[in-house]
């Protein structure tokens, strides 16, 4: 009877011992999720940290963008699931002003889901807690993205943020008028950003514009204010202001 040499009977056993572990490491792969933020995917841009860290507030940019001190750094913030109206939008200083009102000069604490496109930090933003009852420090403070929802200062961002808390402070605001919410049409501010672009482009030299003879402004095509004044005329493009949403 033939037998196997030791070492023959070795290399079948190693061979599957190998095809096993290959198999489990592709499993785990497919298993493990991928990372991502709630405005676009992580960046994995060097020093990024998702840690929760504290520094102060030195600048408030606009309604939904700050500034930070941390340590001997200064980093700019982009609050996450929220957008603010622009600055030249209705409630676009208020807005800003109401965030400097919860943050500027506070200690805060961020929490960073990545970067967005401009390299801002996306984050939770809370302000460390002062209030003091029974001479106990509150320290969970206030989660400023969802403060600026329920006081009208800002839109829920849905298309990068799900949480339904900040869908519900959305339309308690809505409902109670609050804010910008007391604007009979508030115009969201990526739609108001499109707007811009658009505005931005070379003129057709085919298009007509609106001029509203009351107010002085004009409007293109493209705005939702074209020929709707009662006192107007169609007009150049050089004549009056430009509309602010459409640019004229």
């Amino acid at each position: 009877m033939w037998l196997m040499k030791p070492s023959e009977k070795i290399q079948p056993m190693l061979l599957g011992l190998l095809l096993a572990t290959a198999a489990a490491e592709v499993c785990f792969s497919l298993q493990t999720p991928v990372q991502a933020t709630a405005q676009g995917p992580a960046s994995d841009a060097p020093g990024h940290d998702s840690r929760a860290r504290s520094g102060k507030v030195v600048h408030v940019i606009d309604g939904d963008s700050l500034e930070l001190e941390i340590g001997a750094e200064r980093v700019v913030v982009r609050l996450q699931g929220i957008d603010a109206p622009e600055y030249r939008q209705a409630y676009g200083k208020a807005s800003r002003q109401s965030l400097a009102r919860l943050t500027l000069g506070k200690q805060v604490t961020v929490t960073s889901s990545g970067v967005d496109k401009e390299n801002r930090l996306l984050a939770v933003l809370r302000v460390d807690g002062t209030e003091v009852n029974d001479g106990t420090e509150v320290n969970d403070g206030i989660e400023v993205n969802a403060k600026q929802i329920e006081l009208g200062m800002a839109w829920h961002f849905k298309r990068f943020d799900k949480r339904e808390t900040l869908a519900r402070l959305e339309r308690e605001a809505r409902e109670a008028k609050r804010g910008l919410w007391s604007e009979p049409r508030p115009l969201p501010p990526w739609e108001y950003r499109d707007r811009r672009q658009q505005a931005d482009k070379p003129r057709d030299p085919n298009a007509r514009y609106w001029l509203n003879t009351r107010s002085n402004i004009r409007h293109n095509e493209s705005c939702e204010y074209f020929q709707k004044s009662n006192q107007g005329r169609l007009c150049r493009a050089d004549e009056g202001r430009g509309c602010s949403l459409c640019g004229g």
